[in-house]
């Protein structure tokens, strides 16, 4: 190939790198220009006065269904990448975690809304709502927690061991605290999962417009109340509103895991 058919076939792709780059930062600008400019006209006193309670209720989503989920994907993928023998049993978990993270969310609220709701007799409330993002989210976690703990150099493991530390200290005293940016990125792709998750809270959690004030209670998180305001054509800007009262949170919250991480990686 000449050198001119050389810069010819290089400008192409960096046009269409540039050209892929607009279009998805533009699309991006859009969609928040858009929620911004129709949200920010129902944000007034009697507003916040009734999304507060409905924000509360998500935070509490949020944080029992990581308190279920965490511990276990974390568990599950040290046990995979440190201690599992078997190639073929990882194999077939890691398949399988892969086919669990892309079955719709419907599904996981019929099984949630079976199996929680009814047979175990929890009833439409957070506890239902909060194990059934649980099992959403744990095959999305697995993925990436493994991801992460693969990504730390083995000579930090090795240079533990070396030093005297047991396998199970070296792991929570140095790979762990390597990874835990990483970690933290996936914790917080799945806090974003979970309070935009509408269709399986709607059979497990239910849609009542209340405070919820124990687990066994019933109410609605911020992306319900959307669904709920737009598809009653109650107030479509109220949704909007709360739409961007939801993004603001979703930014604060990664700000300030940002900001307790430092923002980098730590050996």
């Amino acid at each position: 190939m000449s050198t001119w058919g050389r810069k010819v076939k290089v400008g192409t792709l960096y046009g269409l790198v540039v050209l892929a780059l607009v279009i998805v930062i533009g699309s991006l600008g859009l969609i928040f220009f858009d929620i911004i400019f129709n949200g920010i006209k129902s944000i007034n006193a009697t507003f916040l006065k009734g999304v507060i309670p409905i924000l509360m209720n998500t935070l509490q989503l949020v944080f029992f269904s990581l308190l279920f989920s965490v511990p276990i994907a974390l568990m599950a993928v040290l046990y995979l990448v440190e201690y599992a023998k078997s190639e073929g049993f990882v194999r077939i978990i890691r398949f399988a975690s892969g086919i669990l993270a892309g079955v719709p969310s419907i599904i996981y609220g019929l099984v949630g809304m079976g199996l929680f709701v009814r047979v175990m007799g929890f009833g439409l409330s957070l506890y239902a709502g909060s194990l059934t993002v649980a099992l959403l989210i744990l095959p999305m976690l697995i993925r990436m927690f493994e991801d992460a703990i693969k990504a730390v150099p083995s000579t930090y493991k090795s240079a533990a061991l070396s030093l005297g530390a047991s396998q199970l200290r070296a792991l929570f005293t140095v790979v762990l605290p390597a990874s835990r940016t990483s970690l933290l990125s996936a914790i917080m792709l799945a806090l974003g999962r979970v309070v935009g998750e509408t269709a399986a809270l709607i059979l497990t959690l239910g849609t009542a417009n209340a405070v919820i004030k124990g687990i066994w209670d019933s109410g609605r998180t911020l992306s319900i109340n959307m669904f709920v305001l737009a598809k009653e054509s109650v107030s479509l800007s109220e949704a909007y509103a709360s739409a961007l009262v939801l993004l603001l949170a979703v930014f604060l919250i990664n700000t300030l895991a940002n900001l307790l991480t430092g923002g980098k990686e730590h050996a």
